[in-house]
């Protein structure tokens, strides 16, 4: 029987939250994994809207609503969703350059039954997640 495990990792002050989730995927070997959950804040926010080719700068106090994604070694695909003072809320795709306002904490959870990695699909024009079941005899 393949195992799953969390990963849970406390971000601090001015730290780019996409790039410490994605050190922490290549530097913890993390075959297949999704983001259970992520909360604290930003003090500025770079997110690409459905559709767009250009990132939205938000440069405010910010509170993440919500973090969700697949992470592989060779890409992690996340989305988020943060919200104002005012309470209104903006998510999309996930850029380097939201930094950390105080804190943020993440889980992570690994699956060792399967390996994902990311391939260039025609179709779509992106690289996209490419599943492969891993055999029980090869998950301990």
């Amino acid at each position: 029987m393949g195992l799953v495990k969390s990963h849970a990792l406390r971000l601090t002050d001015a730290v780019d939250l996409k790039e410490s989730i994605v050190d922490y995927v290549k530097k913890n070997s993390i075959q297949a994994g999704y983001i259970a959950t992520c909360v604290g804040g930003l003090s500025e926010a770079r997110i690409r809207m459905p559709g767009a080719r250009d990132y939205k700068q938000l440069s405010e106090d910010l509170e993440i609503v919500s973090v969700v994604g697949t992470l592989s070694p060779d890409g992690c695909h996340i989305h988020m969703s943060v919200s104002d003072k005012e309470g209104n809320v903006i998510g999309g795709h996930l850029a380097t350059g939201c930094r950390v306002r105080l804190t943020a904490e993440v889980v992570m959870i690994e699956d060792s039954h399967h390996r994902f990695s990311r391939e260039w699909d025609r179709s779509t024009g992106y690289q996209e997640l490419v599943i492969q079941r891993v055999s029980e005899s090869r998950v301990h």
